[in-house]
């Protein structure tokens, strides 16, 4: 194993921290039985090469082939963290592109030698994606593996690959058809989601999962599938399943476990609100506001209220001047239901930041005040 690892020049490729040539080092540990060790190498690999989880370097898609070959191993430890870092390479991007150069959100001229430094960036981030895909084969092969956290990570790596092919597809759908142990289903049900599977099969299950499965983590996971492959435009069941999702998230709380979780149900679900077209959110509104008036988690509260500014504004902030007397009667109505939410002002420094990317008054008595229209 790993003996064509020496036919790479390291040292004239680079990670996240200068020269790459420590990385054949931190491949070969990760083959040791020492679960401090595997650890020690692989917190210093997986920064090495996604850095703070998202960012791809150029020795990236060198390392990539090293991680799949170790999963064919069964006895490389902790197999399905390395699936996870490769799922993580494979939604990664470039630094540049996010921090020092974002030219299409802050419209900046980039200098020649800028516009190269970044291409070369993006060039990266595309060799490492295409390594990842190399490795679907071994992910789907450990879809029948013995041990169930590696088989979950599998699928979560699967959903992770932007081109997989129709044939991998199918035999996903499959699984998830027949597919016996309950979390494995959900994670097959979300991983088809992200896949935009529009099947026939497919969409046929799922809605029967949201309209009649007496299993919640399952029904929910349906919901989610459904936005995704329908691009929001979905039933008003599929809606209502969401927001119980959010009124009631203890009957659900096993999603927050699963790897396809992003933060909590209540990010990730009002994440998925957003989502939803302009005139299902606004159906939605008022089973949103209900949720919100009910909450007793601040946090929950305060993401609630950027889902239900985000749909009462169109994902707009107000224009500069505007008066509370120029707002329609709905978004007159969504902030005095915030003004009037003592939960959601207990955190005022996160309630100051979602106000402020509405250009709205960020602190209590000023928004007071605006409503007031003084």
């Amino acid at each position: 194993m790993l003996e064509n690892i020496s036919d790479v020049n390291w040292g004239n490729l680079t990670h996240a921290y200068g020269s790459a040539k420590d990385i054949p080092q931190q491949i070969y540990k990760l083959t040791s039985k020492d679960e401090k060790i595997w650890w020690a190498f692989f917190g210093k690999l997986s920064n090495y090469i996604l850095y703070r989880d998202k960012y791809i370097f150029e020795a990236t898609s060198y390392t990539v082939p090293f991680l799949i070959e170790l999963l064919k191993d069964n006895n490389t430890l902790n197999r399905e963290n390395i699936l996870e870092l490769l799922a993580g390479i494979s939604n990664g991007t470039s630094y540049k592109a996010v921090y020092q150069y974002p030219p299409i959100k802050n419209k900046i001229v980039l200098t020649e030698e800028a516009h190269q430094e970044l291409e070369q960036e993006i060039e990266w981030s595309k060799k490492a994606k295409e390594a990842v895909y190399q490795g679907v084969p071994i992910y789907y092969q450990l879809l029948d593996d013995s041990d169930f956290s590696v088989r979950e990570a599998a699928i979560y790596t699967l959903a992770s690959v932007k081109w997989l092919d129709a044939e991998i597809r199918t035999k996903l759908r499959n699984r998830m058809l027949h597919e016996t142990c309950s979390l494995i289903r959900t994670n097959l049900i979300i991983a088809l989601g992200i896949q935009r599977d529009k099947h026939k099969q497919t969409v046929e299950f799922l809605n029967h999962c949201v309209n009649q499965n007496h299993e919640p983590l399952i029904q929910l996971a349906a919901a989610i599938a459904l936005v995704h492959i329908q691009s929001g435009n979905v039933s008003n069941q599929t809606i209502r399943v969401l927001i119980d999702a959010i009124k009631d998230p203890d009957r659900v709380c096993a999603y927050d476990n699963l790897l396809f979780a992003s933060i909590d149900i209540i990010h990730d679900i009002s994440w998925l609100l957003c989502c939803l077209t302009k005139e299902l959110a606004t159906q939605s509104l008022p089973l949103l506001l209900e949720a919100f008036r009910k909450t007793q988690n601040a946090l929950a509260a305060i993401e609630l209220s950027r889902t239900i500014l985000m749909i009462t504004f169109h994902k707009q902030c107000i224009p500069t001047g505007t008066h509370f007397h120029m707002l329609t009667e709905e978004q007159q109505e969504t902030l005095r239901c915030i003004a009037e939410n003592e939960v959601a002002w207990k955190f005022s420094v996160n309630m100051a930041e979602v106000l402020r990317d509405f250009r709205l008054p960020s602190d209590y008595q000023n928004f007071c005040r605006f409503i007031k229209g003084k």
